[in-house]
């Protein structure tokens, strides 16, 4: 899929954290029309948005654990 790759950076997808906003209205606006190629990239972008939820939650979840424990070591 390197042939995207101009594509991408002319519309802004120049990193990661952009390219995990991927939706069908991009793929239209760059013109990428093979049916495989979208579902590979709309797919791949949504592995990413789901992975940055889960890390930020499990982040969540350690920074309330801290501090319960920071409380509980007060009392």
């Amino acid at each position: 899929m390197k042939q995207y790759v101009n594509a991408f950076h002319a519309h802004g997808f120049l990193s990661i954290d952009s390219f995990r906003t991927l939706e069908e209205e991009d793929l239209d606006a760059m013109s990428i029309a093979f049916a495989e190629h979208r579902a590979k990239l709309l797919t791949a972008a949504e592995i990413l948005h789901d992975f940055e939820s889960t890390l930020q939650s499990q982040e969540i979840r350690e920074k309330k654990e801290a501090r319960r424990a920071m409380q509980r070591d007060q009392q």
